[in-house]
């Protein structure tokens, strides 16, 4: 016997036509109890939690949610539980211990290869992306591209597990770097830029050589002697203009 709640996905007539051919009993519950479905709905609750917290933890939009459920589900079945004596789920169902040799970091950066079919010679072999999950129809993961916008199941992907993508608005199109890349500053290279000294805006017309001298980065050559400082009349010209 089989007890459900009302919703839709167990009254239409398909679902009553597989449960009359495989001989399953349905019972509906009373409307608004959730309580007499409990196992169900307690289950419901802790994929909710596990998702909700893979998304806090990486700081993932909500529009990942659905990403966050399949891989909580995913590792809800191969984790073990004392209604099945410590075994799992996938055991119980399938007949052996599954393989977790491929379970990788939620969210981690990777590099999924481009196929040849799809490059030129001189285009990049890898995209950068994020682990989103593993297929259920194709044997292979999940990537999603933000720069393309775009999800894909790539079976040769190499991850980088210690770093995750940054969705920061002033970062959001490349991933966190554990190690900073320079030690200036923030901000250095533009005070100094705004603090250079320049020159206004020209004026047209004749001006005072003077003027130029005094506006430009000339270098003057000074007299040898205190003879020639007082009697050379270009160096008395240049002393009395300054």
């Amino acid at each position: 016997m089989v007890r459900s709640d009302n919703d839709t996905e167990y009254t239409f007539d398909k679902f009553k036509e597989f449960c009359v051919d495989a001989g399953i009993e349905h019972q509906y519950t009373t409307v608004y109890t959730p309580q007499k479905n409990g196992v169900s709905e307690r289950k419901n609750r802790t994929i909710m939690e596990m998702a909700r917290s893979l998304l806090f933890e990486k700081k993932l939009p909500k529009i990942f949610w659905a990403e966050a459920i399949n891989i909580a589900t995913y590792m809800l079945n191969r984790l073990p539980t004392r209604v099945l004596n410590n075994k799992t789920p996938f055991e119980d169902w399938q007949g052996y211990k599954p393989n977790i040799q491929h379970l990788k970091v939620f969210d981690c950066v990777c590099y999924s290869q481009v196929p040849k079919e799809k490059r030129a010679k001189l285009d990049e072999k890898a995209e950068v992306g994020m682990f989103m999950g593993y297929s259920r129809v194709t044997k292979g993961y999940m990537i999603y591209q933000p720069l393309r916008k775009k999800l894909i199941v790539s079976r040769d992907v190499n991850f980088d597990e210690t770093v995750a993508w940054n969705w920061d608005e002033e970062g959001k199109d490349e991933p966190e770097k554990e190690i900073e890349v320079s030690n200036d500053e923030p901000g250095t290279a533009e005070e100094e830029f705004v603090e250079e000294n320049l020159d206004d805006h020209p004026v047209r017309g004749f001006r005072p050589l003077t003027d130029v001298y005094q506006r430009c980065n000339i270098a003057i050559s000074e007299p040898a002697n205190y003879e020639k400082a007082t009697t050379d009349p270009n160096w008395i010209a240049t002393m009395e203009a300054e």
